[in-house]
């Protein structure tokens, strides 16, 4: 975890000396990838421990959601960056 902001720091550093978008992807990737796994292991912690009266049936949901979070901000980031780069879309309609 510590590894991949370390990686994420030094991506985001060497895109803005490069001016290179992709650089900054893989950074921003990296940065999200802690992040997440970050909030894994309190998930993990959680769902490893005792039922509690609020949540009778475990905290089994937040697994989940931990996944939908991570490609949420991955879609998001990627959509950022294709604005940003002007790509644009074919539209069939």
């Amino acid at each position: 975890m510590i590894g991949a902001f370390l990686l994420a720091i030094w991506g985001v550093a060497m895109a803005w000396v490069s001016d290179s978008n992709a650089i900054m992807l893989d950074g921003m990737f990296n940065l999200i990838s802690g992040i997440v796994s970050f909030f894994s292991i309190q998930v993990t912690r959680l769902v490893s421990g005792k039922k509690t009266r609020e949540f009778p049936l475990g905290y089994y949901a937040f697994e989940s959601m931990i996944v939908f979070v991570k490609g949420a901000s991955i879609f998001r980031k990627l959509d950022l960056l294709k604005l940003q780069l002007g790509i644009r879309t074919v539209n069939k309609s």
